[in-house]
């Protein structure tokens, strides 16, 4: 749902042409969060590396990856403590 209603709001301030490439790059940063939820336990390391996770703070996206209901017991938080 989340990522659902982050492609419909992206969709309507692109249709405005409002905003510019600050918003636009927000919405996809905002998009790729909601994908650390859904995207398999094993492709975590390079999402977080590479793209827009990458160039974000560390701190800030562990809470989200803390959610995941395979956190513990699929390595997430062995890949935190290597350092993203």
């Amino acid at each position: 749902m989340l990522i659902k209603d982050i492609v419909f709001y992206q969709n309507m301030f692109a249709k405005w042409e409002t905003g510019g490439e600050s918003l636009r790059e927000g919405f996809e940063l905002l998009q790729e969060i909601g994908n650390l939820y859904v995207v398999p336990a094993n492709t975590l390391k390079d999402r977080l590396r590479d793209g827009l996770l990458g160039r974000a703070k560390r701190e800030l996206l562990i809470p989200y990856l803390q959610r995941r209901e395979d956190y513990m017991t699929s390595g997430i938080d062995l890949i935190i403590s290597g350092g993203i």
